[in-house]
């Protein structure tokens, strides 16, 4: 939907967002994240290895001027994919980057996925930057909030600490490589389970 700050009445949509491998229960659309004319959508129970639904996210450019059916310019999936891992339970764009969280991840410790250069991105793509937290245990479900700002990247952890939750800070994402950890971790004075 465009011209959403001076609407007045009911819209129609002005384009249509699909999955070019939209496959049955893939979920399409469990999140979505809007960057400039970028959109990208996470499909959670998508299929892209042996038959399992281990999530993909897809990336749209030139949302500014769509009109239509629109399918993806690129597709992004971690290059460490598992069963059920729930990759595109969260999306977040800023610019050319998006992070994408998979809460289930490893036995359900979750992590997060980094990729750059969206702008220009074809075809399938794996991250350049995996997230994980320093202190990942079972069942923390790290990835299942994301947000992107500039180059820094925060990653909610809702079972963390005995179901308390945290979230976990990251800076340097414009340059960082390989997996890394947090450089902060965030809790609440008053956490409790």
């Amino acid at each position: 939907f465009r011209d959403l700050d001076t609407a007045t009445e009911q819209l129609t949509q002005n384009a249509k967002l699909v999955a070019s491998d939209l496959g049955y229960s893939d979920s399409f659309g469990t999140s979505v994240s809007l960057s400039g004319a970028v959109g990208l959508v996470g499909a959670t129970r998508e299929r892209n290895i042996g038959g399992n639904g281990n999530g993909s996210a897809y990336v749209f450019r030139d949302l500014d001027t769509a009109t239509g059916t629109l399918t993806e310019n690129a597709k992004l999936v971690p290059s460490d994919p598992g069963y059920d891992d729930m990759f595109g339970t969260s999306v977040s764009l800023a610019g050319a980057m998006g992070l994408v969280g998979a809460s289930q991840e490893n036995n359900y410790y979750g992590s997060a996925y980094l990729f750059r250069g969206l702008d220009t991105a074809t075809g399938t793509i794996t991250e350049n930057v995996k997230l994980v937290a320093s202190d990942g245990q079972y069942f923390d479900k790290f990835g299942t909030s994301v947000s992107l700002a500039g180059t820094v990247g925060l990653v909610g952890a809702i079972q963390e600490e005995v179901n308390n939750g945290s979230a976990y800070l990251f800076r340097g994402l414009d340059t960082a490589t390989g997996t890394i950890t947090e450089n902060v971790k965030l809790v609440a004075s008053d956490g409790a389970i």
